[in-house]
């Protein structure tokens, strides 16, 4: 007959570890569980339209894209201007975490 300590340790269901002193028989088992969780974020960002701000940043260039004479009747420009933009924006997320279940035949020894 095969006892219950050889038989899981057999089938690797468990480890452990067994102790006799003038108290008796401790037996120490260690298992690896695998704990899982289902995690859910949701983000959000929020823009404050009222608080956008532009503004013009330096003076405007004004340049030309060709220097030859025109065979055409036109002209063609290349204008610059550099602008201070601010957009305030607020950022959030919302998690929600939910235990999903145990696996207790995980096939890791336990250390």
């Amino acid at each position: 007959m095969i006892s219950m300590d050889s038989k899981l340790q057999k089938e690797n269901l468990v480890q452990h570890h067994q102790t006799v002193d003038k108290n008796g028989c401790t037996k120490t088992i260690k298992k690896n569980v695998s704990v899982v969780a289902s995690v859910t974020v949701k983000p959000t960002v929020r823009i404050k339209d009222s608080e956008v701000k532009i503004k013009c940043s330096g003076p405007l260039h004004v340049s030309r894209r060709k220097k030859e004479i025109s065979k055409k009747d036109e002209c063609q420009l290349i204008i610059k201007q550099d602008l201070c933009v601010k957009i305030p924006m607020n950022f959030k997320a919302k998690a929600e975490v939910k235990a999903t279940g145990v696996i207790c035949n995980s096939e890791k020894p336990c250390n």
